[in-house]
């Protein structure tokens, strides 16, 4: 018999055991953190260095989408780190072992003024993690770049004039490409704890334990993240590059200019993880109900 998430009750467990443990998780987290937003800065503010990678033996056509897919795995490595010890953690209760920074003076007895603990661990389940994530990146992104190349070309046959059943089917297939992705979480959804805590893929297990849940994971999916949808456009409205809100003013200072982009992008990013953080925990909790408890 098939269990039932309750989408309500889901999200708020979620939500409430990320609150009272986030101070437990920061020492795992913050330095993964760190680099996925200097990572980010490097693709946000110096796009030439990435490109450069890009494009070594890949086609023109193809330079977007080598170019996009590198950043993406760059940051699936990284972050892989900090879920599957999330995961670990929060499902079998091992908690990961820290080192710390720390900073002593004092003559002739040294003493401790400033300690630091930090995460950075990357073994076999997280390389696992990682690829797995990234093969499924990798075949969405695959969908979606032959959805935008078949229109391209086909618009050029026709001279770029498209009518609005050409650009409605468009819009329908690539829709159906985003459609497709956000299915393939909520299908795998078990696989991604199961790698990190069994360290292997096991597909056929964890698609009939969540079977019958799929329409729900995908609507918890959506409520974990509504906190980042709703400060991402709250961004964008008030973004340094929205000429109503500028008024000239903003693009003639390049200091406040430059402060309010990095300020923008890198809040985007610190909210997006931090929804990601609580999509973990409700990870590790439908884990415990479908995958442990029926072992």
């Amino acid at each position: 018999m098939n269990v039932r998430i309750q989408i309500w009750p889901a999200v708020l467990e979620a939500y409430l055991q990320t609150f009272e443990k986030f101070k437990s998780f920061l020492p795992v987290i913050w330095l993964s953190l760190v680099l996925i937003l200097i990572w980010d800065g490097v693709f946000w503010f110096y796009p030439n260095i990435v490109t450069s990678f890009a494009e070594a033996g890949y086609a023109s056509s193809f330079k977007n989408f080598a170019h996009d897919f590198i950043f993406i795995l760059v940051e699936v490595l990284i972050a892989s780190i900090v879920f599957v010890a999330l995961l670990r953690w929060l499902i079998i209760d091992e908690i990961p072992k820290t080192s710390e920074v720390s900073y002593q003076k004092g003559i002739p007895n040294l003493k401790t003024v400033f300690r630091l603990p930090y995460y950075f661990y990357f073994g076999p389940k997280e390389f696992l993690y990682a690829s797995f994530v990234g093969l499924v990146t990798f075949l969405v992104m695959i969908l979606e770049n032959s959805v935008q190349m078949s229109f391209y070309h086909f618009g050029l046959e026709l001279g770029a004039v498209y009518s609005n059943m050409q650009l409605y089917f468009y819009i329908l297939a690539f829709r159906f490409v985003q459609l497709l992705e956000l299915l393939l979480y909520a299908v795998f959804i078990l696989v991604f704890a199961h790698i990190a805590v069994k360290g292997r893929v096991d597909i056929y297990q964890c698609v009939k334990n969540i079977k019958g849940n799929v329409l729900r994971v995908l609507i918890i999916g959506f409520l974990i993240f509504v906190p980042y949808y709703i400060i991402n456009n709250i961004l964008i409205i008030f973004s340094p590059f929205n000429p109503e809100w500028l008024n000239g003013w903003i693009s003639n200072n390049a200091r406040v200019y430059e402060f309010l982009t990095n300020a923008h992008h890198f809040s985007a990013v610190l909210a997006y993880y931090f929804c990601a953080i609580v999509d973990i925990v409700f990870i590790s909790l439908i884990y415990r109900k479908l995958m442990v408890e029926h072992e």
